[in-house]
């Protein structure tokens, strides 16, 4: 028996079987915009394998609210019923893509971590949840609660909260988002994802009159060490990521870890920019609420593709 694994983001399609000792075989990527919908990619990948899985167990960028799941940051909308009936399976789950990620988080060794900020402490009584956040497409975060040493996860949807600028230029590229975006007050995924660091990029170039010599978000990230606009922007990403992950923290209180997670981060982290995510994210008025924070740990995820992990490992449980 195998069962099809699927990570779906608004960009990257990442798809694999599964054995019973929960194995990926036949691993193969694709991209969203290459196909017209979920279904006929899934049906492109079973051709190729040659295998039709009894079970599938796909996440999404998406909140799933029923049967009728649209997707966040891309055009694909899709009935679960009707697809788990188009691709002859005997069980279909659907979940958010950031529950994916987190599934991952209790299968990851100390080589898949890195420690940003505190220090990777044992499990005590303190320690009742985690979160994993990340900027990719769009901004996901999930919070992993403990209860009596089990943990049960929940997808959230802060990336689309509210939040504030903190220096005269933030204030100057919220009001900028403002005005090009038709947006009553900025959200943190507007700035921290991969279409945010293209925003950020056009709104610096605009109020300091520079020239743009880039026009996609990899390419300003790629070089952003050896081109001041495009360097400045990365500089401003992590301030606001520092800003949203301190808020999620203090929502939370997650003092097992915030687990950092998605392709800009490992790209793009330097120990500057690390300083500058710690510096912001400590950055509150009160002694006692940053020493909330002192004692929340942040971990950068250096595992690829985890999410696909947390799926292998879990679908063997479910089917």
């Amino acid at each position: 028996m195998y069962a099809l694994i699927a990570d779906i983001g608004g960009t990257n399609i990442r798809l694999s079987l599964v054995n019973k000792n929960a194995e990926m075989l036949f691993p193969k990527y694709y991209k969203c915009a290459d196909y017209p919908s979920l279904k006929s990619v899934l049906q492109e990948y079973i051709f190729e394998v040659k295998i039709n899985p009894s079970h599938a167990l796909i996440a999404v960028a998406a909140a799933i609210m029923g049967d009728h799941i649209v997707m966040t940051n891309h055009n694909w909308e899709f009935s679960i019923s009707q697809l788990s009936n188009e691709l002859g399976l005997d069980s279909l789950k659907i979940i958010n893509d950031f529950e994916a990620q987190a599934l991952a988080v209790e299968h990851l060794i100390d080589a898949d971590i890195k420690t940003i900020h505190g220090e990777n402490v044992s499990f005590s009584k303190w320690e009742t949840c985690r979160t994993i956040s990340g900027p990719g497409t769009g901004f996901g975060n999930a919070l992993l609660h403990n209860n009596n040493g089990k943990w049960h996860i929940l997808p959230t949807e802060i990336g689309h909260s509210v939040i504030g600028s903190c220096s005269p230029l933030e204030n100057e590229l919220f009001q900028w988002i403002k005005k090009n975006y038709d947006v009553s007050e900025p959200y943190g995924e507007l700035f921290v994802s991969g279409g945010g660091i293209l925003r950020i990029y056009n709104a610096l170039a605009e109020i300091k009159g520079l020239n743009k010599n880039f026009s996609a978000p990899f390419d300003i990230s790629k070089n952003s060490l050896n081109d001041a606009l495009a360097g400045k922007t990365i500089e401003v990403f992590y301030g606001i990521l520092g800003t949203l992950i301190g808020n999620i923290a203090l929502s939370y209180l997650p003092f097992g870890g915030i687990y950092l997670t998605g392709g800009i981060i490992p790209q793009t982290l330097t120990a500057e920019r690390e300083a500058i995510l710690v510096e912001r994210f400590l950055d509150r008025k009160l002694d006692t609420v940053k020493a909330i924070l002192q004692k929340t740990p942040i971990y950068l995820i250096q595992k690829e593709n985890p999410a696909m992990l947390g799926l292998a490992q879990h679908v063997v449980k479910v089917v």
